[in-house]
């Protein structure tokens, strides 16, 4: 589905994007119908950056981040897509190919519902089925990247990015929370490994650790499974007293995916309040 903003040709839309951060291309952002995937959308439109971004459910929230998005000027499309399914998400990349479009940021920020519990509550299957759906996942996600960023490098000093979402809880795992840092630490091992292997083909790839934001799966209580007082007993443990937002989650992801961190690669930016010291 393609929601299209202002004409591209305007004189606005195009000095928007002559002072832009990002080379030609578009941004690629998986989970974008979640609270933080959506508002890393909404980032990258302000930034003047064109969009394709994938949803698993939720096609009313995704409707309703394109629109959003949109409204800046530049050209929003989704696409509902398995990520643990390479066909699946192998024939979303072959349109943008067939297109002739580069891809200049590739952000993984998708996740399944997290099951809260004591390591021996936890069965077997919620084991499997995190890891399929969000490190393996995020697997399918890397590695279509980095064959679509060699085969068609956004620039000769850049061949573009890849930004992860991870959790601060990686320092520090929550009693119960083991299903939410597990996984998380997975991503990161392979985020590093990426940017180490594919720095010569001039790709960057990058972490950014999330802490406790007013989104997404917080701002529902994890499916009831988190109630009032246990989201103040989190606030007080955040030196800084607060809950995030996802937009400046969102912030992080389009400066490490833009020309102002062109040099960082194999980094991790915590946006979490402080809550890992």
């Amino acid at each position: 589905m393609l929601i299209a903003g202002a004409d591209m040709a305007s004189s606005g839309v195009q000095q928007k994007m002559a002072h832009s951060d990002f080379p030609a291309g578009l941004a690629f952002v998986t989970g974008g119908s979640g609270g933080i995937g959506g508002a890393i959308v909404e980032a990258f439109a302000r930034a003047g950056s064109d969009v394709v971004f994938t949803y698993r459910n939720g096609l009313e929230r995704a409707q309703a981040v394109a629109e959003r998005a949109a409204a800046h000027g530049v050209k929003v499309e989704m696409r509902q897509v398995k990520l643990e399914d390479p066909e699946s998400l192998g024939a979303a990349l072959a349109e943008i190919e067939e297109s002739g479009r580069k891809i200049h940021s590739f952000v993984y920020a998708s996740g399944p519902t997290v099951n809260v519990g004591y390591v021996g509550d936890l069965s077997v299957e919620n084991w499997r089925n995190i890891f399929e759906h969000d490190t393996i996942a995020c697997f399918s996600l890397v590695k279509a990247a980095l064959a679509f960023l060699k085969k068609h490098p956004v620039s000769e000093t850049s061949a573009g990015s890849i930004t992860t979402i991870t959790s601060s809880q990686k320092f520090r795992p929550e009693s119960k929370g083991v299903l939410s840092a597990s996984p998380k630490a997975a991503v990161e091992a392979l985020i590093f490994a990426t940017a180490k292997e594919y720095a010569r083909f001039k790709i960057r790839a990058n972490v950014v650790q999330s802490g406790w934001v007013m989104a997404g799966q917080v701002d529902g209580g994890i499916d009831g499974q988190m109630n009032a007082d246990a989201l103040k007993s989190i606030v007080a443990q955040i030196p800084l007293r607060r809950l995030g937002s996802a937009a400046e989650v969102a912030e992080g992801v389009v400066f490490l995916s833009s020309a102002k961190a062109s040099f960082i690669t194999g980094a991790t930016l915590v946006i979490d309040g402080g809550m890992h010291l």
